[in-house]
């Protein structure tokens, strides 16, 4: 049971990053998504961060590996916040770029 609604909420999940990606959609819709996600990254690394800081008394080398881990989640939700939303668009909406260096 638990695995199934881990399914549905992944594909819920996914179904809103690309909606708010989706310039179609108004922006009325896209900008509560867009802060739903961010909070939601957020919260994950910021997990980790508490953990990485109540660990450091007792387990330094457990609090390193956790700051570096929260770390690279960051680098990593930058770098796909980035690419989503401020990549390059197509101009009819395909996959493929107007860049014609290709």
């Amino acid at each position: 049971m638990e695995l199934i609604i881990v399914f549905i909420l992944g594909m819920v999940g996914a179904v809103l990053v690309q909606l708010s990606a989706n310039r179609g959609v108004s922006r009325w819709i896209r900008y509560p998504l867009v802060a739903l996600i961010c909070m939601m990254l957020v919260s994950g690394i910021a997990m980790v961060v508490y953990f990485a800081i109540a660990l450091y008394t007792e387990e330094l080398v457990a609090s390193m590996m956790l700051w570096l881990l929260a770390l690279f989640l960051l680098a990593g939700a930058v770098a796909y916040i980035r690419n989503l939303y401020h990549g390059k668009r197509s101009v009819n909406g395909s996959e493929a770029t107007n860049d014609e260096r290709v």
